[in-house]
Parts: C-alpha cells; sequence; structure tokens
C-alpha cells in the first residue's frame, strides 16, 4: 500500500523525537538531540539495540538532511531546529509525510 511505509516511519520518528524532548525536559543538566541525515533520524550509535534511532529504512529519506534538533529544559526545540522546523519523511514512490515541531515544542503531524 502505497504510503503506508512513510506513514509508519513518521510515526516511529514523532516517537523517537518526544522520548528525547522528555529526556531533556527530565534531565537539564545535559543536552539531548536527535541528528537527522538522509538515512537516519536518532541517536548514534546506530544499532539493533538501540530504539531512539531509525536508520537505513528500505525506500525512505529524510530531509533536511544533516541537522540537528535539540531540546532545552522546556522541551523547545534549539540547534538547527531553534524556533520551529520541519522533517519531511519520502518514499521511493513519491510520497512524503511531514513532522512539524513548533517553537514552543509541540510536535505534531502534518
Amino acid at each position: 500500500d502505497s504510503g503506508t511505509k512513510s506513514q509508519t516511519t513518521r510515526l516511529q520518528a514523532m516517537s523517537i523525537l518526544r522520548a528525547v524532548q522528555q529526556q531533556a525536559m527530565q534531565d537539564t543538566v545535559n543536552d539531548y538531540s536527535v541528528s537527522v541525515t538522509e538515512s537516519t533520524l536518532g541517536n548514534p550509535p546506530y544499532s539493533d539495540d538501540n530504539n531512539l534511532q531509525l536508520s537505513n529504512l528500505d525506500d525512505i529519506t529524510f530531509s533536511p538532511a544533516d541537522i540537528t534538533i535539540g531540546f532545552n529544559a522546556l522541551g523547545q526545540p534549539t540547534d538547527d531546529c531553534a524556533g520551529g522546523c520541519a522533517v519531511i519523511i519520502t518514499e521511493g514512490s513519491g510520497v512524503s509525510r511531514t513532522i512539524s515541531i513548533n517553537k514552543e515544542g509541540f510536535i505534531d503531524a502534518l
């Protein structure tokens, strides 16, 4: 079914972003962020044991590539996403899904 992969990936990516945001709000000493490349969304190290990353998914790309989305103690985005941003997940078929992170830290599907 066209669009199923990108929909599933978007839900997983939103879960990762929210988990990292929660970590940042609970531990105000350390920095928490998510890296986005064309083939990966999440935190290194990239392994099967790391549930905070999506990596090398068949037929899925992320954009913009090579950005860092951090969160402060209030859950607001920092780094390349300060002031808000969007991550686009695209399937090889051309179907794309968008995740929006607004300046207050609300993470939503568009």
